[in-house]
């Protein structure tokens, strides 16, 4: 099992965490930006909810995390797709 805290997340509030087991997880290589990224597990909240909180909108819907460089990407509510550069 791992867990990621997120303070975007739109799922359980500020700083809120997801819990996912990696035995499970589907690992795959995404590429953007000019980066190629292995190790990738596409974490998604499976809900179209979002709030607030300390300020921020809380509207992250989908992590994009690699083993080797951590959060590598997210997407929101909004349609927008915040990705490392």
């Amino acid at each position: 099992m791992a867990t990621l805290y997120f303070d975007r997340w739109n799922e359980g509030g500020y700083w809120a965490k997801e819990d996912f087991a990696l035995s499970n997880a589907y690992i795959q290589s995404i590429s953007f930006n000019g980066n190629t990224y292995q190790k990738v597990v596409v974490i998604d909240s499976q809900t179209g909810n979002s709030g607030s909180g300390n300020g921020f909108r809380l509207n992250a819907n989908k992590m994009y995390y690699d083993f080797n460089y951590g959060l590598v990407g997210f997407d929101d509510l909004d349609g927008n797709q915040w990705r490392r550069y």
